[in-house]
């Protein structure tokens, strides 16, 4: 993603005030915010996995740069995690989503409905994160 999706704000530093709340994350109890059209999609996501029985939760949207960093420090240093460097975590732009409760429905349905609204499991698969997606559909 480019600063233009943001006219200008750079990753973690996007104003809540441009972004869609989405819900209180399940672990955090802070409230979570997505870009509009990520949400808009979160959203009918959600709808599909309630028509297959789950109730699909949020852990965490979008991150703020201080977010980003206090995650690297907590768990990069020494311990291989797969934190993303601060400032180019998807959560930075708002188009990855932390997931919780996904596990209700079976992998196959749950990659076909989640690339049917335009989100990848590819990036959290690649570092063992099946929670995590991001949103690789067009941005409006």
């Amino acid at each position: 993603m480019t600063n233009e999706a943001w006219a200008g704000y750079r990753n973690g530093r996007i104003p809540v005030e441009l972004l869609t709340f989405v819900g209180m994350g399940v672990m955090s109890g802070q409230p979570q915010y997505l870009h509009p059209t990520v949400a808009a999609a979160w959203r009918a996501l959600q709808g599909d996995f309630k028509r297959e029985g789950a109730n699909l939760l949020i852990t965490e949207g979008y991150r703020t740069l201080e977010l980003q960093q206090a995650y690297w420090d907590r768990w990069w240093a020494g311990n291989g995690n797969t934190a993303a460097r601060p400032g180019t975590s998807n959560h930075g732009w708002a188009t990855a989503i932390d997931m919780a409760n996904y596990s209700a429905v079976p992998v196959a349905t749950r990659r076909r409905l989640v690339q049917a609204r335009g989100f990848s499991l590819a990036a959290g698969e690649r570092v063992g994160e099946s929670w995590h997606i991001e949103f690789v559909g067009a941005l409006a």
